[in-house]
């Protein structure tokens, strides 16, 4: 009832429905035998997203406040740095179990047998301090002020090179902790990045390819998910529709994109 009084509160919307929702509580497990009806169980992630708002507001007045600052920069004419390099970006987590270690690895052993270490191709890796010692060797960490510091030279080698992150879900309570592979890109040590002139997001379980060693494409490329989060039909996409709208960010109907 909670629920529904909230949803009806905060507007109809698209896709809202005005009745009770097939389940009150969040904390019951959504399975086919109960969810008869998706577009009454909307009023039950309106109410949870309601909820959330405070969380919403105090990400996006971050990320307007970091975009104020790129602007003055570039306001004031300041140069960008020469871009060179490639690279394949991952987050190790505090958590990261015997299994992500492996996956490391593998990636590193392909990264290795395609020929990729003899390119222009790092992997830098975002880890949790906790996480440090689980890491190879042959993993180095950034220098300090990698922005003048890191050597960039097209000819050199790849490497694997680490920079410490305490992932946004273990600083501020109420972020999902699949955030911290995303934050790995944007954070107040990531501006090194700027350097690389192509950069490519990874999850662990992934693996680069023999076509990866000559890939050097001008334009961003994504890949689109069928089972991505809109696995539920156009009330999730409706939701994060709005949610962009009340993040005042303008939503251009693009679904499903995977992480990497």
């Amino acid at each position: 009832a909670a629920a529904a009084a909230a949803a009806k509160s905060s507007g109809s919307g698209k896709g809202v429905s005005e009745g009770p929702p097939v389940l009150t509580d969040p904390n019951v497990e959504i399975t086919p035998q109960n969810q008869v009806d998706l577009t009454k169980l909307d009023a039950v992630l309106r109410a949870r997203y309601d909820a959330e708002l405070p969380l919403l507001n105090k990400a996006r007045r971050k990320a307007m406040a970091a975009y104020s600052r790129i602007q003055a920069l570039r306001s004031a004419g300041a140069p960008l740095p020469a871009q060179s390099r490639r690279a394949a970006v991952m987050y190790f987590d505090r958590s990261a179990s015997s299994a992500f270690v492996q996956q490391l690895n593998w990636w590193l052993l392909a990264w290795r047998s395609v020929g990729l270490n003899e390119t222009d191709f790092d992997l830098v890796l975002f880890v949790h301090p906790d996480a440090v010692a689980k890491l190879p060797a042959f993993c180095q960490p950034v220098p300090d002020n990698p922005m003048e510091t890191l050597d960039m030279n097209p000819k050199l080698p790849g490497r694997c090179i680490y920079s410490r992150l305490v992932g946004i879900n273990h600083r501020e309570q109420g972020y999902d902790g699949y955030m911290n592979s995303m934050e790995c890109l944007f954070n107040e040590g990531s501006g090194f990045l700027l350097r690389y002139k192509l950069l490519m997001r990874c999850d662990g379980d992934t693996f680069l390819t023999p076509r990866t060693v000559d890939w050097r494409p001008e334009r961003l490329f994504a890949t689109a998910m069928p089972y991505g989060y809109s696995f539920a039909g156009t009330v999730i996409r409706d939701k994060v529709k709005e949610a962009a709208g009340k993040m005042g960010v303008r939503h251009h109907g693009w679904h499903d994109l995977a992480s990497s």
